[in-house]
């Protein structure tokens, strides 16, 4: 103790100084600065912990010497969810303090929801077809809680309940009773509408051959076989029903046969065949055409020539007599070069027709070949030579023992060798190329209803061979496909090489009209 004597206005103050010994701070408990504390299970609803730490102990004072310290917290005590510090405080008899702190934290009891097993996934029912509900099972789910305690199920739905169409959610709620925490389990039932399948299709005929009236046309009796009966995966056989009946009499022109088998639900199958009853009527007797004119030899310059032929005479019809033929061509016409059909048709006035067909072929004019003199060999060399005011190219090359070049890309076929000179035209004469291939005339065609024309199809024509430019694609003036009106139509096609030079030939084909009802 240490003793200060102080003069202050004749006045004496004496103060102690009171030396004291360093508080000593208790010893860390095992729970250490701030230590997490984990709730066991039957503190479950996070309503604290007890906590204890080892004693303190006491401090030491030099005047008072052992204190015991007094602590905010007592070991031992209740103490809640969160960060706790405790504080002591030794305070000696002259209010000197001295103090330590240390905390620890209470946590919160861990949550887990119970866990679930085998929630089944979505389900896909179809009800029968003519049901509005199904019923639904399904292997319900469990769960298990992470505390060993009891889960309680809730269940919107059970299995073999029934279900309507469309989307409905199942819930399955589980609930651990210990912690109150809960797991969902959900998934949907989706029903649909149930298909009902129809019967299989009647086994119609085919379409009938056309038959003929009786006399008057009063129509025709048609028959054909049994039409069996459909299968239905739900009523079995079913006997099909059609709208005409075998052995029925069946008016002019077409009619089609419908047979239906509809099962108990209204669904139903069919199959249509066709009956063709033709009118009574006798075409004419076939015009008279000539045969085949002999080939004519187009004018020069290639504007073609005048053909003539023997009248055809008229045609017998047995209802209206004689009847008068048309042709799509006529005697004394002027015909180009190149082939031509002409077909004469005689029709009645039910509409049944006769027709035969000729042709002809209008050539080129011919090109004479001027030639002077005979040679042992070919000439050695090329020379240009005047004759009757032309100019001609003379030249000979020969090629082998049955061929002499004699222009620019022309061959002559030799029997023997040769040793002549030809004096061709320059090089303005050209060889046309060989004729397209065209095919025989096309059987006639009847319109479509109603005389609209009707689609008419022929095989490729093919390519024309030219002995300059050699494969020459052929030009029709009409398309293979096109639709065509009714009456007679002539197609021409035509190759042309490069000089202009053409080759051609024609076919012809008739559309009838659609037989009219009688």
């Amino acid at each position: 103790m240490a003793l200060l004597l102080q003069n202050v206005m004749n006045r004496v103050e004496i103060s102690f100084l009171l030396a004291r010994q360093p508080f000593v701070a208790p010893v860390q408990t095992q729970l250490g600065q701030h230590r997490n504390v984990t709730l066991p299970f039957n503190f479950q609803g996070n309503f604290g912990q007890f906590v204890t730490w080892e004693d303190i102990g006491s401090c030491l004072d030099s005047e008072d010497g052992s204190i015991t310290p007094e602590c905010t917290e007592q070991s031992g005590d209740l103490f809640p969810v969160g960060q706790t510090t405790v504080r002591c405080t030794c305070t000696d008899s002259a209010g000197a303090t001295s103090e330590c702190d240390f905390g620890f934290t209470v946590e919160e009891f861990p949550v887990v929801p119970p866990d679930i097993l085998d929630c089944p996934a979505d389900r896909r029912e179809v009800t029968a077809f003519d049901a509005t509900t199904t019923q639904v099972f399904w292997t319900e789910p469990t769960a298990s809680s992470s505390l060993g305690g009891n889960v309680r199920v809730e269940r919107s739905h059970a299995p073999g309940d029934m279900f309507g169409f469309g989307e409905t959610m199942v819930t399955y709620r589980f609930t651990d009773e210990n912690s109150g925490e809960t797991s969902v389990c959900t998934f949907l039932v989706i029903v649909s509408r149930g298909v009902n399948t129809p019967p299989s299709p009647p086994n119609c005929p085919n379409n009938i051959q056309p038959v003929t009236s009786f006399q008057g046309n009063f129509g025709q009796i048609v028959t054909w076989e049994d039409i069996d009966s459909c299968f239905d995966s739900e009523d079995g056989s079913v006997t099909p029903e059609c709208n005409q009946q075998s052995g029925d009499l069946f008016p002019v022109g077409q009619t089609t046969v419908r047979c239906t088998c509809t099962d108990s639900a209204g669904a139903t199958s069919q199959c249509d065949f066709t009956i063709q009853v033709n009118p009574v009527n006798t075409p004419p007797s076939p015009p008279n055409c000539p045969n085949n004119i002999q080939p004519v030899t187009s004018f020069q310059g290639n504007f073609g020539q005048f053909v003539t032929w023997e009248d055809i005479g008229s045609c017998l019809d047995s209802e209206d007599g004689s009847v008068t033929p048309e042709c799509n061509q006529q005697s004394g016409d002027l015909f180009p070069v190149g082939q031509t059909t002409v077909r004469c048709t005689c029709t009645d006035s039910a509409g049944a027709t006769s027709q035969c067909d000729f042709g002809f072929t209008v050539e080129e004019f011919p090109v004479q070949l001027p030639f002077e003199g005979t040679l042992n060999v070919c000439p050695t060399k090329t020379e240009w030579v005047a004759l009757s005011n032309s100019m001609f190219f003379q030249r000979c090359e020969l090629i082998n023992s049955a061929r002499l070049a004699i222009s620019a890309q022309q061959f002559i076929s030799l029997e023997n060798l040769v040793s002549k000179v030809f004096l061709i035209l320059d090089r303005n004469i050209n060889t046309p190329p060989s004729p397209p291939n065209c095919p025989n005339n096309i059987q006639p065609v009847t319109s479509f209803q109603g005389n609209f024309g009707q689609f008419v199809t022929w095989e490729d024509i093919g390519s024309c061979f030219d002995s300059e430019d050699g494969s020459v694609t052929p030009e029709c003036n009409e398309q293979s496909g096109d639709l065509f009106p009714v009456g007679q139509t002539t197609v021409r096609c035509t190759c042309t090489d490069s000089a202009g030079a053409t080759s051609q030939c024609d076919f012809g084909f008739t559309v009838e009209e659609f037989p009219g009802k009688f």
